[in-house]
């Protein structure tokens, strides 16, 4: 049997995030939840390992772990490795839990209910316009109408992908018993749509999620426009690469529901991938070229697939 020091054990993968990890780490102190906090330095080259070692000097819940470059998904899953919460909630250290959130009464809304996985909402803010709000829809009209809505993870699947596919990871508090008996984590080969990875192995369980209305995260979006990105042989490799792992999936799945919908959400990467291959200069377009076929266009146009670029971010 799995042995629990705290409740809930928050992970940070931490990479050049000096601006912002102090206000990260003050949010998730502010809780009154028994906890622990471990942060994964990630190789940063500025002053975010500092900041993280002053907040452990003075806190004896926090822990930080200092490794080369390998990764966000490697920092989680590192995390992951040395956590002793009941519970675990992977945070991205430029985000904030809301203030206005109670992670206690969450904590024993799971316990009672007997789930293994609770979903919050998060709400969206730019750097440029932090008091401009953008508040995610939730999955469910249930949810919308404020009240909770405990259903399958093949359902709450099917429903994220009509109202927009994105769920931002900070938003799941997670029973870590659950994600080592299903043997979750995530896929270190991939630089790219690593989330929606890992999102779709979540879904594929046979257990149950509780999604209620309650504000968990502040999650901040960096002003940077799609037009603005250059892309890069790396990158586009890097998204096929994320495909062939998601056709896997699909090609593996047994539930005819569940093959269909990673279907769909291998459509919306397809996308993404068509979106970046028209964004690159001449030559990547040329080699690229290949992967955008009619047959693929007409393939998600004919689902009307709702996408967020956010997903590949």
């Amino acid at each position: 049997m799995m042995d629990f020091k705290y409740k809930v054990s928050f992970i940070l993968p931490t990479y050049n995030v000096s601006s912002y990890l102090g206000m990260c780490l003050e949010s998730i102190l502010a809780q009154s939840i028994d906890k622990e906090i471990i942060i994964v330095d990630d190789g940063s080259t500025d002053s975010s390992l500092t900041i993280a070692l002053g907040y452990a000097a003075r806190y004896s819940n926090i822990v930080v772990i200092h490794t080369t470059n390998r990764g966000v998904s490697a920092a989680r899953n590192l995390g992951l490795r040395v956590a002793q919460g009941e519970f675990v909630m992977w945070i991205d250290p430029d985000d904030t839990l809301d203030s206005a959130l109670n992670l206690e009464s969450i904590y024993q809304l799971a316990k009672q209910c007997n789930v293994s996985v609770i979903k919050g909402q998060f709400d969206n803010y730019t750097q440029n316009s932090p008091h401009i709000h953008y508040k995610n829809k939730p999955t469910n009209q249930t949810v919308i109408d404020n009240t909770a809505c405990l259903q399958t993870l093949l359902e709450f699947y099917k429903n994220a992908l009509q109202s927009g596919w994105f769920i931002q990871i900070g938003c799941f508090l997670i029973k870590r018993a659950f994600l080592e008996k299903n043997n979750l984590h995530y896929e270190e080969s991939i630089s790219v749509g690593e989330d929606g990875l890992f999102n779709i192995d979540l879904f594929s369980c046979d257990d149950q999620i509780l999604e209620v209305p309650y504000l968990f995260l502040n999650y901040r979006v960096h002003d940077q426009s799609v037009t603005g990105v250059k892309m890069s042989s790396t990158r586009l490799n890097a998204t096929v690469h994320s495909l062939a792992l998601i056709q896997k999936r699909m090609d593996n799945a047994e539930h005819p529901e569940l093959k269909r919908l990673i279907r769909l959400t291998l459509a919306i990467y397809r996308y993404f991938l068509h979106r970046d291959v028209e964004l690159a200069d001449s030559e990547l377009k040329e080699q690229f070229a290949h992967l955008i076929t009619p047959e693929l266009i007409e393939f998600y146009c004919s689902h009307g697939v709702q996408v967020n670029r956010k997903e590949l971010s």
